[in-house]
């Protein structure tokens, strides 16, 4: 008799309930301090010495895998931000979340990578940059209209059409013959940094 209730019992906690598990995040396979390297850092931007911190969640599938990546706060760089997310996808892996019966669900998970320049870092050669700026001026000396161009991501410390309003009266000037002429002004700044 005892060996049927000893029985009966055991049969009676198999067949009863499963408890609930707690859901799980995802947690990540490989350190995230790992996922983003100092070579890493954007050519361009290490040398105009842009830094900051990119705020990102990343969409994760069932499999651990990335599925997508989303900046909650800019690190005040499109290119910072950009590359991030891009490395992330390429990198991030996790063991998936779980609900609370144990099956893999998709999930988000939340961090940030900080971009600062490492102290004493050997900066690269940047390319080449330059602006132009171009000032229409009527038979008058009146400035008519002032645009600037740019080679590429030139810092310009302010706008440099500040000097040249529209309506401003400058010099004139004259074909050889004295007849006055409208002219255009060319102001070209260009920065390059070359071995030596």
């Amino acid at each position: 008799m005892n060996k049927l209730l000893g029985i009966g019992v055991a049969l009676l906690g198999i067949a009863g309930p499963v408890a609930a598990r707690e859901p799980t995040g995802p947690e990540p396979k490989t350190s995230p301090g790992s996922w983003i390297k100092d070579s890493d850092y954007p050519t361009d931007e290490r040398f105009k010495g842009v830094s900051g911190a990119t705020e990102f969640q990343l969409l994760v599938d069932v499999d651990g895998g990335v599925k997508d990546c989303h900046v909650d706060a800019s690190s005040g760089s499109a290119v910072l931000d950009a590359t991030a997310c891009a490395l992330l996808k390429a990198r991030a892996s996790f063991l998936p979340a779980r609900d609370g019966s144990g099956r893999t669900i998709e999930s988000i998970y939340r961090n940030r990578v900080s971009w600062r320049i490492p102290e004493g870092a050997v900066m690269p050669l940047p390319t080449p940059q330059s602006f132009t700026l171009i000032v229409d001026m009527d038979k008058d000396g009146v400035v008519e209209k002032c645009t600037v161009e740019k080679n590429a991501d030139f810092p310009l410390p302010a706008d440099p059409c500040m000097r040249y309003p529209v309506g401003r009266k400058g010099a004139a000037y004259m074909s050889k013959d004295g007849t006055p002429i409208a002219t255009r002004l060319f102001n070209r700044v260009s920065m390059e940094v070359q071995p030596r």
